[in-house]
């Protein structure tokens, strides 16, 4: 359309200078990607990450992301659309919604059967109350305690290159994260609950502490968009691992290595900066939120794409609402009588426990959240059992499950250093 009218938008390079680009451009291979699976002849040939359909990323959705979208006109928009086969972005700047803007109102709504397919997105807000240190508080943030393995910057504990010559800091990092040193808060028990309760239609999360799972979450009910400790993988030869493999490496204090191969270390299954979201991400994104009826936003800043445009994917009758310390995303923006969006601000633990209230479903609620505890304690003790016994075993002169220890003084990518 810039093309069309003569504006253009000059060399990649002057593009790239553009101080928004790096959003864009995350924005832009996300709904490239959902492009390329609905008009794959068209585009035979040409690579996801190129810099050609970067480019095109720029042209398509101009420097405002989806929000392009949104200020097209009604019939230019509706062309884009069935070009795009991206019709569930129909995104106005005032649509309908419930007709009164409160959680109240949404709790009726659920409580009446008027939402039946409710997809939440969550963030790390959720995981706050759970004691899961930050990541950049001077002194207790985790990569403050990293710094003594002389990382050249602190995002580089999840670089991939980085991790190939020095896995050893991502591992002390993921001891500390890993999942079973924190337990869920409610928010996390409140997403079993809503599904459970047959409304849930999916959770999709930022999050990569597997509290959901740990909350007892069917996995199939779960979307972990940058990925998880639920799986792991070879980095070479990208032979499948199970996190019990990997958990009884990292605790033992050894890095894991691939019983395949036996050479290249095992990865969790965590998105690196670089690297691409799952395609499970993208398939499930593509297939839900055109069925979504209700979209519940709890503890997340909405400001990592593509994640964050999720948001304004749902059809502009779907109430959103947004359950956060602050108004994030397109929450800013003043609440008219009448529209969709419910920003319902402070404490997230005490939003829902209110929420669970005003549904009526606080008795059976902290039953279930007991019941559920008493579960994931009953479950935690047999794998600490069972850690125990591979420890013992591997103290005994027994073959460590696929690690390297600190008697192996090499180096090189294929054999990292390994005692932590």
């Amino acid at each position: 359309k810039q093309m069309e009218k003569g504006e253009g938008v000059g060399s990649l390079s002057e593009v790239k200078a553009d101080p928004q680009w790096s959003q864009v451009q995350s924005t832009g291979v996300f709904v490239l990607k959902l492009f390329l699976q609905e008009h794959k002849q068209s585009v035979v040939g040409l690579s996801e990450k190129s810099e050609v359909l970067d480019l095109v990323a720029q042209v398509l959705l101009g420097k405002g992301g989806v929000a392009y979208f949104i200020k097209w006109k009604e019939d230019e928009k509706a062309a884009a659309d069935a070009t795009l086969g991206l019709s569930n972005l129909k995104v106005t700047d005032d649509p309908p919604g419930p007709s009164s803007s409160s959680l109240t109102a949404v709790a009726e709504g659920i409580k009446s059967g008027k939402y039946k397919h409710i997809i939440v997105m969550t963030g790390a807000g959720i995981s706050v109350s759970a004691g899961i240190p930050d990541f950049r508080t001077p002194g207790t943030g985790l990569y403050d305690n990293l710094g003594k393995y002389n990382l050249p910057h602190p995002t580089a504990v999840f670089e991939l290159p980085f991790f190939k010559t020095n896995p050893k800091p991502f591992f002390i990092l993921a001891k500390e994260l890993y999942p079973g040193n924190y337990a869920p808060t409610k928010c996390h028990y409140f997403i079993r609950m809503l599904d459970e309760k047959g409304v849930l239609l999916r959770n999709f999360t930022q999050n990569i502490d597997t509290l959901e799972r740990e909350a007892g979450m069917n996995p199939e009910q779960l979307v972990e968009a940058h990925g998880s400790f639920g799986g792991a993988a070879c980095i070479s030869c990208k032979h499948p691992h199970s996190p019990d493999f990997v958990r009884t490496a990292i605790f033992a204090d050894q890095i894991p290595m691939c019983s395949a191969c036996n050479s290249h270390v095992v990865k969790p299954n965590i998105v690196f900066f670089g690297e691409g979201l799952p395609d499970r991400f993208f398939k499930l994104v593509k297939k839900d939120f055109p069925q979504c009826d209700l979209l519940l936003v709890i503890g997340t800043s909405l400001a990592v794409h593509p994640f964050a445009s999720l948001v304004n994917m749902v059809e502009n009758t779907v109430p959103r609402v947004l359950i956060n310390r602050e108004a994030v995303g397109p929450f800013t923006s003043k609440t008219r009588p009448g529209g969709r969006d419910v920003a319902a601000l402070g404490d997230i633990e005490a939003t829902v426990a209110d929420f669970v209230r005003l549904l009526g479903w606080e008795d059976e609620f902290n039953g279930n959240v007991a019941k559920w505890q008493l579960e994931r304690t009953e479950r935690l003790a047999a794998l600490a059992s069972n850690t125990a016994d591979s420890q013992a075993t591997t103290e005994t002169g027994a073959p460590s499950q696929g690690g390297h220890d600190s008697s192996d003084n090499s180096s090189s990518e294929s054999k990292p250093a390994a005692s932590q």
